[in-house]
């Protein structure tokens, strides 16, 4: 069998100019995905050993607040978290709580259950959505 050297040769340019930008763009994609995951993964472990945020959760129930919103709560939040990070912030009583205005983009959350305040039994589910 003849083979057009000419053809063949376009044939494999092209296939290597597209690996190697389908290995570029993966690998930018990759970097923002961990950029972002990794600062903001664990925010919460700390926040919830800080016994001022703990009671501040159990303070207020059936809320979300945004970035920015003044509030002790969020101002905690933005001592852990980075600039470049948008988030919402909600607490609920019940454990399946939707939230339906979050942005069109990939969004990460973060949960965790408090389950008391000192001995009375009154928990609270406070999941961090947040995203770059």
């Amino acid at each position: 069998m003849i083979f057009d050297k000419r053809g063949f040769l376009k044939t494999m340019e092209v296939f290597i100019a597209i690996t190697i930008v389908l290995v570029f763009a993966l690998y930018v994609n990759n970097n923002n995905i961990v950029k972002a995951n990794e600062i903001a993964v664990g925010a919460l472990d700390v926040l919830a050993r800080d016994s001022e945020f703990r009671s501040l959760v159990f303070d207020i129930s059936n809320v979300c607040y945004d970035k920015g919103a003044g509030t002790l709560l969020v101002d905690k939040i933005d001592e852990i978290f980075p600039e470049y990070l948008d988030y919402k912030v909600c607490i609920f009583e019940d454990v399946n709580f939707k939230i339906n205005d979050l942005p069109d983009v990939r969004v990460y959350v973060e949960s965790y259950y408090f389950s008391a305040k000192y001995f009375e039994y009154s928990p609270r589910v406070v999941k961090i959505f947040y995203w770059s």
